[in-house]
């Protein structure tokens, strides 16, 4: 599985500040075409959802430079028929006033993907791809919606490559092969996260 875990700040954040111990590294991307987005959230202030980006990461984020264009994100894949998994995550990182809204459209490959996205402050929410997907250029749009007084942001992206695994069946000796795929890495996490806290509470129970 080839990951690219990205967040938009040039510093490097494994765990234990991801529970998962995912690695999260500088902007994916022109950065010339984003404005940065900077806050301090401690992690007892972030609400989480399943996926526990975590807070450090989840403080930074991007919107356009130009607030009435859309938010671009796209890569060129090294192979057309490379199939990804994407998992988006949003914060709403400053308190809007009673006057201001953000609300905006990702598209995806010009096809609609989630309408009228609203992050909600210091509360983390992640919007991900349902089936994997390819394609010559892979392109996602952040697309301000007409009633919103603010851009998009985006505090971080995950984009996995499914990766097959040929593998001679020797144990059964009929000369087949097998493809193994990795499809969901939210299983990886949690089996992930249940040896961490195993192998955490090993070690404190020398110290009691």
């Amino acid at each position: 599985m080839n990951i690219n875990c990205t967040y938009f700040f040039l510093i490097f954040h494994r765990y234990p500040d991801d529970v998962f111990d995912r690695f999260w590294k500088g902007t994916l991307g022109d950065s010339k075409d984003w404005s940065q987005l900077s806050v301090s959230v401690p992690a007892e202030s972030l609400t989480q959802n399943n996926y526990k980006p975590p807070a450090i990461v989840m403080s930074t984020a991007v919107t356009p430079a130009n607030a009435s264009a859309p938010l671009l994100i796209s890569w060129e894949p090294e192979h057309e028929t490379d199939q990804f998994y994407v998992y988006m995550h949003f914060m709403e990182i400053q308190e809007l006033t009673t006057n201001q809204t953000r609300q905006f459209n990702i598209m995806m490959n010009g096809q609609p993907l989630l309408s009228n996205c609203s992050p909600q402050y210091h509360i983390a929410n992640t919007v991900h791809s349902r089936s994997s997907f390819s394609g010559k250029v892979i392109k996602y749009s952040l697309e301000r919606t007409e009633s919103s007084t603010l851009p998009p942001i985006i505090s971080a992206i995950e984009i996995y490559r499914v990766q097959e695994f040929p593998q001679s069946d020797t144990f059964q000796g009929d000369g087949k092969s097998r493809n193994y795929r990795i499809l969901n890495p939210f299983l990886l996490y949690t089996l992930l996260y249940m040896i961490l806290t195993t192998f955490y509470n090993f070690l404190l129970s020398f110290q009691t």
